[in-house]
């Protein structure tokens, strides 16, 4: 937005972000909004226990295997594989036994502590990957892989020093990339060969965004930031690689070290947990740095969303299509502007611009941030998307899109108050009979993809049940979440304290008559404009939060 009461210019000169508007002078500023950066945890509704019967039937058989492989060795070349086995199960972690909540709980702060550790090595199997994502291997198959004495080993370290070789641009990273260990560019990934590396780097933001997003995860399962607060220096060095080799006219940094290609879905976790994680740090520089980026992030991903069907398709002069994938550098004609992609289902949809906007991640995050800031484009995005997946849209190689396609559509269904339970049941129902439904597995089939069987199921149903509650949990320091129900009209939680100032912050549709702790009202900080609570419980044990 330009400081000036004139009539901004429109220069008929087209971008990624639509037609370039400006003002003749010296000075200008821009406003974007707020990335969305709570994740939503929903209450355990005691009047219908099915998400907590669905979770638990694969709960043992989940424990069992992941159990069989030593921390000391990790499936993935990044830090966030050490992490990896447990962080996602621990979102369901109030709809656990307390008996399986506690392993979990215990598994995650010591993942998390290993995790930061700035001096930490493992051994690494080096993987097929193409091998792994063709076959997809069971449980047995992918242990039989891994005892397999032929298979190459590696030592590697958590955290990389790296230096971009045409820029002298200085950072830490968190992952070498599967493809560099197969085509021979990294031999053995001592420190000394990685510092010394004279090509671009792909990928450091899909680490990031994983281990982040894990970090953040198991902190709040933990009721402990301390090993993120103890390392923070590394952590930060890690998420600088976003500031300083980002692109200003991108508003982001690109995949890739030399930047010619945004963006890497899996990214988005690490600007969503950065924001979180600076917070309950207490550094108040990092966080504002963290909104700032996060906000960029947010809007590239908004456009990449907005931009096929609003911008590409005009300077075409052919009809819309949905969605665009991410943005090219223009580093050569063919590239330009991503031009019309010629792989477009018959109803101009494109099933890899859904998938890249989260990868791995599956983020619900973005679909709630999508309805919320482009939800006329969403709507129709996603109502293709369904019509595309029961049209058998994906070949048959492509399993694991098909299947993280229909996660996201499934995510997007749970959590949009619109979609009434039935129909998301329905949904349920009629992807189970295709086969694509994300049980066991989540991406490729390294031992650390490995989930209970029914998570996703589990997650979807706690989701849907949110809908008629008027609360849920999003964020929470220095304190263990042992339970937190909604018994209408009230939300219980209970919880140990873990540390000297523990905070809550719940997402609300409406602000609650009274809140007790341990039967005695206190304050709390009521958000309007952001529709959340906030509490500083001067004790541990049972807060009660009255709706009328």
């Amino acid at each position: 937005m330009m400081k000036t009461r004139e009539k901004p210019i429109d220069f008929l000169f087209p971008t990624k972000f639509g037609l370039l508007h400006g003002m003749f002078g010296s000075t200008s500023s821009y406003r974007i909004p707020f990335m969305p950066s709570a994740r939503k945890f929903p209450l355990r509704d005691l009047s219908d226990a099915t998400p907590g019967k669905v979770l638990k039937k694969g709960l043992k058989k989940y424990f069992d295997f992941a159990a069989k492989f030593p921390k000391t060795t990790q499936a993935y070349p990044y830090a966030g594989a050490l992490m990896e086995p447990y962080a996602m199960a621990t979102t369901l972690l109030n709809f656990m036994n307390e008996k399986d909540r506690e392993r979990l709980r215990s598994l995650a702060a010591e993942r998390l502590e290993g995790a930061c550790d700035p001096e930490r090595t493992y051994d690494y199997p080096v993987i097929n990957h193409g091998f792994m994502m063709r076959t997809m291997p069971d449980d047995k198959g992918v242990a039989d892989i891994y005892a397999d004495p032929a298979m190459r080993h590696r030592r590697l370290w958590n955290w990389y020093n790296r230096t971009e070789p045409f820029t002298g641009t200085k950072y830490h990273i968190c992952y070498l990339n599967v493809c560099f260990f197969s085509g021979g560019l990294i031999k053995e990934g001592t420190r000394e060969e990685i510092a010394g590396l004279k090509i671009p780097l792909i990928e450091n933001d899909w680490g990031a965004g994983l281990t982040f997003y894990y970090m953040y995860l198991c902190a709040l399962a933990s009721g402990s930031f301390e090993a993120i607060r103890k390392n923070w220096p590394l952590l930060k060095s890690v998420y600088s690689f976003f500031e300083k080799m980002h692109d200003w006219a991108c508003l982001g940094s690109g995949y890739s070290d030399n930047a010619i290609s945004w963006v890497e879905g899996a990214n988005y976790g690490a600007f969503t947990s950065f924001i979180h994680m600076s917070e309950a740090v207490g550094d108040r520089k990092a966080h504002e740095q963290a909104l700032y980026l996060g906000s960029k992030q947010f809007a590239l991903r908004m456009a990449i969303i907005h931009a096929s069907q609003n911008h590409f398709s005009k300077y075409y002069g052919v009809k819309p299509w949905y969605i665009a994938k991410c943005l090219h550098e223009e580093s050569n004609p063919a590239y330009q502007f991503q031009t019309v992609p010629s792989d477009l289902w018959r109803k101009k949809f494109r099933p890899d611009g859904i998938y890249n906007l989260t990868t791995e991640g599956i983020y619900p995050e973005i679909f709630t941030a999508m309805r919320s800031f482009h939800p006329k484009e969403t709507e129709i995005i996603m109502n293709l998307l369904r019509e595309a997946l029961a049209d058998g849209m994906n070949a048959p190689d492509n399993r694991w899109g098909a299947m993280q396609q229909t996660a996201s559509m499934l995510i997007d269904m749970a959590l949009n108050p619109a979609v009434s339970g039935e129909r998301l049941l329905a949904e349920i129902k009629a992807v189970k009979k295709r086969g694509t439904l994300m049980r066991e597995w989540r991406g490729i089939h390294i031992f650390s993809r490995r989930l209970p069987e029914h998570y996703l199921e589990a997650q979807l149903l706690a989701w849907d049940a949110m809908k008629h509650h008027p609360a849920w949990l999003e964020h929470w320091e220095d304190m263990q979440i042992l339970s937190a129900d909604w018994k209408a009209p009230c939300a219980e939680i209970t919880f140990r304290q873990s540390g000297s100032r523990p905070k809550i912050r719940l997402g609300i549709r409406k602000k609650p008559g009274k809140v007790l702790l341990n039967g005695k009202k206190i304050p709390f900080t009521h958000r309007l404009s952001e529709n959340r609570i906030e509490l500083t419980p001067g004790e541990p044990g049972k807060l009660e939060i009255l709706f009328s």
